[in-house]
């Protein structure tokens, strides 16, 4: 209890209030006796431990942690992550990018009283979100230099560097004894040229992979997709969270209150559902995490007879978690087709191929564990295969037009480049907030689907424990 937590080390600290933060043990004499016994020892902690034992403390409720707590915590940790090193000479392991997303988030609601939040904020916008989103800006197709708004810094240029293209330099080849001279041939040769949307996909993984940020957390989540574009405008909560006197607005949009009383009813049913607890039982477990998709689309060929037109509605369904791509190569899409299949009773005019191309054009990014299952994803998959569904039912309807729609349906680009062109919007909501493999599917989507408005909204289940079993 209380009175070994002299004993334990930064790292005991650390680890016990996570243990209790996460199924929401909420000893409040414990929990503040720690906080207490880690405020005296800060200093020693490492940059996790930190994050770590801030982000627990704060998701407890008030009166844990406040200005005067974290004031030292954050001024180490500064220390810790070497905010004013040269981005040139940054080492692997100087810290990794989720400490400084789960620090600043938790800290975000004191940020007014905080001195070193300005430094932080800015080397956290620099560093981790302006990259961030500027590569899930690549993957919309809004180019490398994109600004959508003043919180995404430009790409920083090195000193004395122009902005006018160089000369590339040509490769030198170092031989250490005999070599064909196809093998010379082949070193010279430059790297093949990549498809557009591939390589801003290589970039954005690139990215990730080198920052380990495995998502932006509640606060930067909503700027993000403001900044890309995917949230509604009547979402009063969009404020630049970098600055310390904006205030957090109430209110969702009222859609998104629908979607959070869908996804209630839904997992009530879930919970009731569950024979036993066969995965964790707190927090957004990734397989009880629930999106709650809404939309009315138009499906538009055209033809020499005039456009052929065809319309798709949604007032609102549930989209789960599905294990399909965690299964073996071999058998990816089999679940999803015999799933979609019985919901359509049988009447499904999608193959099992439309499917597994369907999820090659959905691709999210490894952010420290696959995410191929995440119920997002699968919302959008869904409405995909819906709007192939209609394109090889029209196929089947006028045989001697089928070879017009079949090009789009084989690389996936429903912006009319290719013929087919697909308007309208779409919601999706999703009780947890999204991660940065989902946001790069979502950001998928909307380059395939240009001319569909997309409006996200999302909880924090951290702080509503609706996940909870």
């Amino acid at each position: 209890g209380m009175k070994k937590l002299p004993n334990y080390t930064c790292q005991d600290l650390s680890n016990t209030a996570m243990a209790f933060a996460k199924p929401n043990i909420n000893a409040r004499e414990f929990l503040k006796a720690l906080a207490a016994e880690a405020a005296r020892k800060i200093w020693s902690f490492e940059a996790r431990e930190v994050s770590n034992i801030t982000w627990s403390l704060n998701i407890m409720g008030p009166g844990l942690i406040d200005e005067q707590w974290l004031e030292p915590a954050l001024k180490h940790f500064r220390t810790l992550v070497r905010v004013d090193f040269d981005q040139g000479k940054r080492h692997d392991g100087d810290f990794e990018g989720w400490e400084m997303v789960q620090l600043l988030n938790a800290a975000w609601a004191y940020r007014s009283g905080l001195s070193e939040w300005p430094v932080l904020a800015q080397t956290f916008r620099e560093r981790i979100y302006g990259p961030v989103v500027r590569a899930l800006a690549g993957i919309v197709g809004r180019g490398p230099m994109f600004q959508a708004s003043a919180l995404i810094p430009p790409a920083p240029l090195a000193t004395g560097a122009s902005m006018e293209p160089a000369e590339a330099e040509a490769p030198r080849l170092y031989n250490a004894g005999p070599v064909t001279s196809a093998a010379l041939a082949a070193a010279l040769c430059s790297p093949p040229i990549l498809e557009p949307l591939q390589q801003a996909r290589e970039d954005a993984q690139n990215i990730i992979a080198k920052l380990q940020v495995d998502f932006l957390g509640p606060v930067f989540t909503r700027s993000a997709l403001r900044d890309l574009g995917f949230l509604d405008p009547g979402d009063s909560r969009a404020l630049d969270p970098f600055d310390p006197r904006a205030e957090q607005a109430p209110g969702s949009p009222p859609w998104g209150d629908h979607a959070r009383g869908a996804v209630e009813d839904a997992l009530a049913r879930l919970k009731a559902d569950l024979p036993f607890m066969w995965f964790d039982r707190f927090g957004p477990h990734e397989r009880r995490v629930q999106c709650w998709m809404a939309y009315r689309m138009e499906v538009e060929v055209p033809l020499g007879a005039g456009p052929w037109r065809s319309h798709l509605a949604e007032d609102g369904r549930i989209a789960d978690f599905s294990l399909d791509e965690h299964r073996a190569m071999c058998q990816h899409g089999q679940e999803t087709f015999a799933r979609l299949e019985a919901k359509g009773s049988g009447k499904v005019h999608f193959s099992l191929q439309d499917v597994k191309r369907a999820q090659q054009w959905l691709h999210g990014l490894f952010a420290q564990h696959d995410r191929a299952g995440h119920c997002e994803r699968q919302a959008l998959l869904e409405l995909t295969l819906e709007v192939v569904d209609t394109l090889r039912s029209f196929q089947h309807q006028h045989i001697g037009d089928a070879q017009a729609v079949e090009k789009c349906l084989s690389e996936g680009f429903f912006d009319g480049s290719l013929g087919v062109v697909v308007r309208g919007h779409l919601r999706l909501f999703v009780c947890h907030f999204y991660c940065i493999s989902c946001l790069a599917a979502i950001s998928n989507f909307a380059r395939r689907f240009p001319e569909v408005t997309l409006h996200m909204d999302y909880d924090d289940c951290w702080q509503t424990r609706l996940l909870d079993v």
